[in-house]
């Protein structure tokens, strides 16, 4: 049997020879919000815009590479939190101990009052940058969308869309459940093949089966402290 190192080396070359023979990706992809009326805490929520520059509406439908989905149980009621305040004021310094590929998080606001998060990460030996704006921000229901900058390898640069969701879900005995829930999606058929052969799939649900409870017992610490 082939050992894993030797299976995911001979992906790579392939993954090499796909993207230098029949893909070829623009290494500058626009991020456009249009800020909605309503908002929280004073902070606008964005309507994140997946058009691509030069890309006419209804063009190009996003295609998902894979979905991940994670609980972890919390031993109070989802009313003691506030998810959208929480994950705003995540510090650099926790971000990185909720798993080992975290390397680091902050967040700023735009001059139009919309609030946005940057996190680094490194994920199946994969940096990714994401560029998080909160399309839905309710305390126990957050929905963020990036185009992230993803160096697959650490050598191929492609720009990728990322759906991050947190939920807290009430069970009947008083405790809840954080779930977390992270999609990813490009226009082009062809990432899904060299997704595959990366193992993305594998290694975004490997981190967050790891990162889910380390979030959920960051913001049971960070909710009794405050």
């Amino acid at each position: 049997m082939r050992s894993y190192h030797g299976v995911r080396s001979s992906c790579e070359s392939v993954l090499l020879q796909l993207t230098a023979n029949a893909f070829s990706l623009s290494a500058t992809q626009a991020t456009m919000y249009n800020t909605s009326d309503c908002g929280y805490n004073g902070f606008k929520v964005a309507q994140h815009s997946t058009k691509e520059p030069g890309m006419s509406e209804g063009t190009k439908p996003y295609i998902k590479l894979f979905q991940t989905v994670c609980e972890a149980r919390i031993e109070k009621p989802k009313e003691a939190f506030d998810l959208h305040a929480w994950v705003f004021s995540l510090s650099d310094k926790d971000y990185q101990t909720t798993a080992r590929g975290h390397i680091g998080a902050g967040s700023s606001i735009h001059v139009d009052g919309t609030r946005t998060s940057v996190n680094v990460e490194s994920v199946g030996g994969n940096l990714l940058v994401q560029h998080y704006v909160a399309e839905i921000a309710e305390r126990d229901y957050v929905k963020m969308v990036s185009l992230s900058d993803l160096w697959l390898m650490k050598l191929i640069h492609v720009v990728v869309r990322v759906t991050w969701e947190m939920r807290l879900i009430s069970n009947e005995d008083g405790s809840c459940r954080f779930q977390n829930t992270v999609l990813v999606e490009h226009p082009h058929f062809i990432m899904k093949i060299m997704s595959a052969l990366a193992l993305g799939g594998f290694f975004v649900r490997k981190h967050n089966e790891e990162e889910t409870p380390l979030f959920a017992q960051n913001l049971l610490e960070r909710t009794q402290y405050e």
